[in-house]
């Protein structure tokens, strides 16, 4: 840290100027500035006189391949090092900052002795964020409940929540929040943290919404913050055509599953749906027993890349998961 970061201040300069003649360590040192080559130069000299074993690797802008594997710093334009030792971790030159491989998730990778397709981990560590809450009435108009939280490939959060104050509990709360308004994190017990997978025990509590004016009261289970829908910012589901393919970052798997007690008093539940065509699936089930409803719905997304023409099939399952209708639960 304070051979980089503290005694070599950062600049932008275009890379044209530099990336085929890198400074070296030592020039870089004198200067006291260098841009994120220089600064990569410098740090992997130190820590390899300390130890560590560095390895450069370009990352990709975004979640697309590179043409036919080959590398191209055109699409590969973002320098890293990575770095094993202990601490281990992703350094970043231009920002001067460690952290886990969260950075690389879902990106193509040039290590530069291999390349490695984007999507990092698909077969054991699916990109897959879940979110299960349990609620039961509280005192003074209030829901009190748990649950868990859970985030693993590129869905990991582990970059996001590390680190001192309250990353991991507002990170939470983002997630929670969007599948019940207004809901409040109180505390949060790490089960798995690490680079490909979170899973966190959440407690929280939530306001009762207010009864309409014929005394009902409607509860809405929303989509979970920081999440699937989140991930599809560039594709607009009120398109109803396209003319170009709807990039994705990846193959997707969302899960919401809400217990709710409601006791004897009688629940409007919404209609089970199932939808399964060549982009993927959509189920949402609901289950009434003993005082309590269960809604489950999940959403898979089987393709990174879909074809104007599958646009219908691709559409179709969002607005499923975006419609509120599937997630409405009303108590008389």
């Amino acid at each position: 840290d304070r051979g980089v970061n503290r005694d070599v201040r950062s600049i932008r300069y275009p890379e044209r100027f530099w990336q085929y003649e890198p400074r070296p360590a030592t020039r870089t040192w004198a200067t006291g500035y260098g841009h994120a080559l220089d600064r990569a130069v410098l740090a992997a000299a130190l820590l390899r006189e300390a130890g560590y074993e560095v390895t450069p690797i370009f990352v990709g802008t975004g979640p697309v391949f590179v043409g036919e594997g080959t590398p191209r710093l055109a699409d590969l334009g973002h320098l890293y090092l990575s770095i094993k030792g202990d601490p281990a971790g992703l350094y970043d030159p231009a920002a001067g900052t460690l952290t886990g491989q969260a950075p690389l998730i879902g990106l193509p990778i040039w290590r530069t002795d291999q390349y490695v397709d984007p999507f990092l981990g698909n077969s054991q560590w699916p990109n897959r964020r879940e979110v299960t809450l349990t609620l039961e009435p509280g005192e003074e108009g209030t829901w009190t409940g748990h649950g868990q939280f859970g985030g693993s490939g590129f869905f990991c959060p582990q970059g996001e929540m590390a680190g001192l104050g309250d990353g991991a509990r507002d990170y939470i709360a983002g997630v929670v929040g969007g599948v019940i308004t207004g809901a409040e994190v109180k505390g949060v017990n790490p089960e798995i943290f690490h680079q490909h997978q979170v899973v966190f025990g959440v407690d929280l509590e939530a306001a009762a919404p207010e009864p309409d004016a014929e005394g009902s009261t409607r509860l809405v289970i929303g989509t979970p913050g920081h999440g699937l829908l989140d991930r599809t910012g560039s594709v607009h589901v009120y398109e109803n055509e396209r003319q170009s393919p709807a990039i994705l970052p990846g193959p997707m798997e969302q899960m919401v599953k809400v217990r709710l007690k409601v006791g004897d008093a009688p629940a409007h539940l919404p209609a089970p749906v199932s939808l399964a065509n060549e982009a993927g699936e959509f189920t949402m089930t609901v289950a009434e027993a003993d005082g309590w409803v269960t809604l489950t719905r999940e959403l898979k997304l089987t393709a990174g890349e879909y074809a104007p023409e599958m646009w219908p099939q691709l559409r179709a399952l969002l607005l499923e998961e975006g419609d509120t209708l599937n997630g409405t639960i009303v108590l008389d």
